[in-house]
């Protein structure tokens, strides 16, 4: 199973809050547990126990990924954090709306991945595209099979599995960054999203981009002269 990133000492506040944001998007316990317990520990258990009001025995056992903590021990230890919890809209899972463009963007509901002999193939509205490579290929149909949701970087690394792959991660960050610019240049409506040290999801981008405002010719230095007869 993927585990949530370590990170150092940290006194920032932001930092903590975006870092548990990643882990509270996922949805998943273990993941919060494992996120909050890590942040716990860059402060230094025994000071981050003085501050939170919670034994260092019973926060050890608190922040074991196997138990549920109460309402309670979470918001002293979020408070010890320098965070706070907030509440905001769910938004639709697998969406988001763009602002308006002057060119429409291609459906990723449109994306068909196909079998070609022994390789895979990209079809949209009925046209083979072309420019992406095998692994590409394979992640974007991971992805879109599960769409809105975050699919893990151990799901991800077994796609990429040989002598000569390198870091996995480091390949499926390669990856990810050639669909990007895939979409990019095919004009089409998708998103993947980062959840830093866990993994990846893909949305659809619905709507249109903002036009960019056009540029307005300068007058002319004096203004026209008129003729004098």
């Amino acid at each position: 199973m993927a585990r949530t990133r370590e990170f150092g000492p940290v006194d920032d506040p932001t930092a903590i809050a975006d870092y548990l944001s990643e882990a509270l998007a996922t949805e998943n316990t273990k993941y919060v547990m494992q996120a909050i317990g890590a942040a716990a520990r860059a402060k230094g258990m025994s000071a981050f126990a003085r501050q939170s009001g919670v034994s260092r025995e019973n926060l050890y056992r608190a922040l074991n990924a196997k138990n549920n903590l109460s309402l309670a021990t979470i918001m002293k230890v979020l408070s010890a954090l320098g965070v706070q919890l907030a509440a905001k809209p769910r938004k639709q899972p697998g969406v988001r709306h763009a602002r308006m463009t002057h060119q429409s963007l291609m459906p990723l509901s449109n994306l068909k991945v196909l079998r070609d002999g022994e390789s895979l193939v990209l079809h949209m509205a009925g046209r083979r595209l072309d420019g992406l490579s095998q692994r590409g290929i394979q992640l974007i149909d991971l992805l879109i099979r599960r769409k809105g949701k975050l699919v893990h970087y151990d799901v991800l690394s077994g796609l990429v599995k040989s002598p000569r792959a390198g870091r996995p991660r480091h390949v499926v960050r390669q990856h990810v960054a050639e669909v990007r610019k895939f979409f990019a240049t095919r004009k089409i409506g998708a998103e993947i999203t980062t959840a830093n040290g866990i993994g990846y999801a893909i949305c659809e981008v619905v709507g249109r981009l903002r036009r960019p405002p056009a540029t307005q010719p300068k007058a002319a230095r004096g203004g026209s002269r008129s003729e004098h007869t």
